[in-house]
């Protein structure tokens, strides 16, 4: 049975809550290289910065560059600067720059999660997990930070750890695809077919015309390998995140 078959049939009205603690996870099947938030406070060092109102690139970068010309301690100047250098694709030098603002704060959610964005991208996956890992301690509620934390598992070959990061991404944001495909991808990877398809019948619930948009061929082949070996399954769910999951997973 194809994908196409699947999204035609009736989702039930009330999906099956999948115990998570028993499923997998992995690799990054639909994330990408953004230095993007979400909603987050600004600090008060960050509003000391009018640079810190523009978005990343070379206007942020000059910006940014002539206040700390004026205060070199400025913690959001640097955070802009480095932002500004990934954004250019300028990998190493974003990460001195972060590196320096973690000298000044090593608190900055911000700066931690950017750390890891550029050590990523230098393929220094164990370096990376460290600052995920801090970031997801500074900000519980954060999904994105738990989902990084699993991609950098998973690239360091930590499969089943991997589980645990994305597993709490999607408990605290049930509707995020990224985190439900790299559960799903996993899952098929560790030869669970009925799990990985119960992942995937999750995301048509959130979105019907998933598999109509830009997926990778090799999550598209998985997905139909999983079905034809499975079958049809119900939609695995995860309850929303509640206080006392909170902080569990770094």
């Amino acid at each position: 049975m194809s994908f196409v078959s699947l999204r035609r049939i009736a989702l039930p009205a009330v999906p099956v809550l999948v115990a998570l603690t028993t499923a997998c996870a992995g690799r990054t099947a639909r994330t990408h290289e953004s230095l993007a938030y979400g909603a987050v406070e600004p600090t008060v060092l960050e509003a000391n910065s009018k640079c810190a109102e523009l978005e990343p690139g070379a206007q942020r970068l000059k910006a940014c560059r002539t206040a700390l010309g004026r205060n070199a301690n400025d913690v959001a100047a640097h955070e802009g600067v480095a932002m500004s250098l990934f954004a250019l694709g300028k990998s190493e030098e974003a990460l001195a720059t972060f590196e320096r603002a973690l000298q000044l704060n090593d608190t900055s959610f911000r700066t931690q999660y950017g750390a890891g964005m550029a050590l990523s991208r230098l393929g220094r996956h164990s370096e990376a997990l460290a600052h995920f890992q801090r970031a997801a301690e500074l900000r519980p509620e954060d999904a994105l930070s738990r989902i990084r934390v699993g991609t950098a598992l998973h690239s360091l070959g930590r499969t089943e750890e991997a589980l645990v990061a994305f597993r709490e991404g999607a408990r605290r944001d049930p509707n995020n695809l990224s985190a439900w495909s790299n559960m799903a991808v996993c899952a098929s990877e560790l030869h669970r077919p009925a799990e990985a398809v119960s992942y995937w019948q999750r995301i048509l619930y959130i979105d019907l015309t998933y598999f109509d948009k830009q997926v990778g061929m090799t999550e598209r082949e998985m997905f139909e390998a999983s079905l034809r070996t499975a079958g049809i399954q119900e939609a695995a769910k995860v309850e929303t995140l509640t206080l006392r999951h909170a902080g569990q997973t770094r």
